[in-house]
């Protein structure tokens, strides 16, 4: 006598599907399942190792905070990080600061010859004003990376009322 039964007919067949909770899973169909998320895990790992480290980009990270006390002082704070992972040299910074009146405030000017990945420079800029009016940063980098040429030029205003203001910017360049 033949049994119609799937389930049944598996037992009599040595066990080839497993019974749980009332359903039936094929033993080779969990190991697919494993080894389909064992090689995405690995893609995916792989893909940010070549991300990081393989593929060629120039990346600075400006980021730029103003803050400014009820007393009159203020600060620019200016922090570059490399981090692509090609070398900045001659890291030219050029940053002014002045007031709506057209009062310079302020200005410094660095040159850093290298930068290795994953190192940050910082600049900073300390003057006193009135803090009742706007003020002014003017930003200019240029910089190398291989034999490419790079460079930005930002102008920030804080507006009356804001004390502490935070401008972040990324140069960036695939395969320079």
């Amino acid at each position: 006598m033949k049994n119609r039964n799937p389930a049944d007919r598996a037992a009599q067949d040595g066990c080839e599907n497993m019974t749980h909770s009332g359903t039936s899973v094929p033993i080779q169909g969990r190991k697919a399942v494993w080894i389909f998320v064992i090689i995405t895990v690995l893609l995916i790992i792989n893909g940010l190792i070549g991300y990081h480290y393989v593929l060629p980009r120039v990346q600075l990270d400006v980021k730029v905070i103003y803050h400014e006390e009820v007393a009159g002082n203020i600060q620019v704070n200016v922090r570059l990080t490399n981090s692509g992972n090609k070398i900045i040299t001659n890291l030219e910074v050029s940053l002014d600061f002045v007031d709506e009146k057209g009062k310079d405030l302020g200005n410094r000017h660095e040159l850093f010859q290298s930068i290795e990945s994953g190192i940050e420079k910082n600049i900073h800029l300390n003057s006193s004003g009135d803090p009742n009016i706007d003020h002014t940063i003017n930003l200019v980098l240029t910089f190398s990376a291989g034999e490419n040429e790079y460079s930005g030029n930002w102008t920030l205003e804080d507006s009356k009322g804001y004390m502490n203001v935070a401008f972040e910017k990324t140069l960036k360049d695939w395969f320079p």
